[in-house]
This record gives structure tokens, sequence and C-alpha cells, in this order.
């Protein structure tokens, strides 16, 4: 399993990491490498040969766009060239163009794996936690949207000498893939149309699916429970986020609008964002049974994805959460010793 440092490639990080591209922070942590948060940019801050994945950009809000509902559009974003603006594009096939671009970067870094969130939340929703569209619909969406999205490149791929990258699905707490209902998570494996497909479980949005979970003990039963209950499917689980979010007593289960009635989109958007930050907390892993939960899962990819503001910040984090993992890892492999000889 190969255990990666979630990374965003903007400018304003590029001191995090130092001019060796991160290779003192790989040596000094047992890193196998990076995976990039990709938003557009250049990529220069990481050599090439050390990003083994790649998150793909996305759009919290994109279902009513998909399902060309203008409409509503209108209403939502205040104006139809607010959301013209804000997809980069005024149908489907922008959408499908948008991603395509990304796949390609992808590609070109000869990448194992790429992260694609399948998940649907408005603004209004992030606060009254009311969603329009129901997990299946939102799943469907997905279906037809990645379909559209991989369709030119697998002929691409059986040509080219190199391995498909892995396609994983991550889930969030919104409506869509949130690990909530096994026969719509196998609906979705199921419905997308490539050949190296999979999931990637993100332990602290799969806590913020349970917003009434207040221990850490709580965590990480809830966390066992969806695994247990996705037992089938466990063999799609092909990569781990590695973090926490016990965010109760903040975490609305519903909560009043702000007062943005005058506020453009993008302040809206920016008001939500924080309250979303504030839910999705991202601190550093250090709940029971870690053993457990990555016995339950083939997966090839820990990365690790805890925030950090300051390169000392980073260095500090990122040397618990790999003391944790290591201390969790070896207690896990003598207590399986000790029940072996118990039972010989």
């Amino acid at each position: 399993m190969k255990k990666l440092l979630s990374v965003i490639d903007i400018p304003e990080r590029s001191s995090f990491y130092g001019p060796d591209k991160g290779i003192s922070l790989m040596k000094d942590y047992a890193l196998d490498g990076f995976e990039l948060v990709y938003c557009g940019q250049n990529m220069n801050t990481f050599s090439r040969e050390n990003i083994v994945g790649l998150h793909l950009p996305f759009f919290a809000d994109w279902v009513n766009f998909w399902l060309e509902d203008h409409e509503f559009l209108d209403h939502d974003f205040g104006s139809r060239s607010a959301w013209i603006n804000f997809f980069g594009g005024e149908t489907r096939e922008d959408m499908v163009d948008f991603y395509q671009a990304s796949l390609r970067k992808a590609l070109e870094l000869e990448v194992e794996y790429v992260v694609f969130h399948v998940s649907q939340v408005s603004l209004d929703e992030t606060f009254t936690y009311k969603a329009r569209h129901s997990d299946a619909t939102v799943i469907n969406c997905a279906i037809e949207l990645i379909n559209a999205i991989l369709g030119p490149f697998k002929e691409e791929l059986q040509t080219s000498r190199l391995p498909a990258p892995a396609f994983l699905m991550e889930n969030l707490w919104w409506a869509g893939l949130n690990l909530l209902d096994p026969v719509l998570t196998q609906n979705l494996i199921d419905g997308v149309d490539y050949p190296n497909k999979g999931f990637l479980l993100d332990t602290g949005h799969l806590i913020c699916a349970q917003p009434s979970i207040e221990t850490e003990a709580e965590a990480a039963d809830w966390i066992i429970s969806c695994l247990k209950q996705h037992r089938q499917l466990l063999p799609y689980f092909k990569g781990i986020h590695l973090h926490s979010s016990l965010s109760r007593p903040y975490v609305p289960v519903s909560r009043d609008l702000p007062v943005w009635k005058d506020l453009s989109y993008e302040e809206r958007y920016a008001e939500s964002y924080y309250h979303v930050e504030a839910i999705d907390k991202h601190e550093l892993w250090n709940l029971p049974r870690l053993k457990e939960i990555l016995d339950l899962l083939p997966a090839e990819f820990l990365v690790y994805e805890f925030k950090y503001n300051s390169k000392e910040e980073l260095c500090n984090k990122l040397r618990q959460q790999v003391n944790f993992v290591e201390v969790a890892l070896e207690e896990g492999e003598i207590h399986e010793k000790i029940r072996r000889t118990n039972i010989s």
C-alpha cells in the first residue's frame, strides 16, 4: 500500500514543499509520493514521477445543470450569465469537455489513479440539509456524466503502453455516493463503463454522514459498520483519504439560511465554503481501530489528507499522522499474533 500526501499545486503553497519539489518530505516521512488536487495550474511544484494520483476538479452543485433545468439555474444563480460563467458553458458537452481536459492532464502525468466526487449539494442545501435530488438521481446523473467523460479514452487506453489509471469515486455526505445504501453503491459501480474502476473511501466524509457522532469510538464503529454493510463491494475500495471530522456540536442537521438575499452567487459561495469547512474539518486521524478498517479494504493507496496552512504545520501534522499509522499497524499485528497464539 502506497502512502501519499494530499497536496495542491498553487503558488501560495509552493514554499511549503521546498525547492526540492517535496523530495525531502518523502524521505523524512516515508512517503511514496503525492496525490495532487488539480486546479488547472501548470503543476511545476512537484516532479511528475512523484505524482501518484490526481484529484480531478469538481462542481459541488452540478446536477441541475446536467438535467438542463435552466429555469432553476437562473433563479438559483441570480441570472443566466452567472451560471454560464460558473460552469464555463451552458451545455452538457461543455461540462464533459471540462472534465476531459483534466483527465488528459492525468494521462499526461501517467498517474496511477484519479479521484472523482459523486455528490450534489447547492449552497442552500449545505445549510438546510434538504436535498432537492435523491441519492439515486445523483448517482444516475453521475453514471451518465462519467461514461461521457471516459468514453473517448477507452479505445485510446487500449492501444497505450501504459495501464489505464484507476477511476476512483469518492464518497461525500451529501446526496449521491454517501455509502449509506449498498444497493445504490452497487448501481453506481455497475453503471460505470470503464475497466479499472473503484471507490476511494474518505473517512472524514463518512463520519459527516452521521451527524449524531460525538466521540472517536463512535466514529470508528460507524465507519466499520458501513464498510461491513458493503462487504460484497469492498474489493472495489482501492484508496483511502485518511482524516477525521468530529464536527459536533457545530454540524447542522438543519440550519436557517444566512441573510444573503442581496449577495452575488460568488459571495454566497464564499460564505457556504467556510460553513462547509467547519463541518468537514480534515483533522488528523487518531481514532481507534485503524488496523481493522485497513484490513477490511484491499486499498492500494493511503492518502494523508489533513489541513495545514504553513510548512511548519504541515511537518508537525505529518509527523504525528505517520507515527499514529505506524503504531496502529504495529499494534494491530501484535494483537493478531496474540489472538492466533491463544487460538492455537
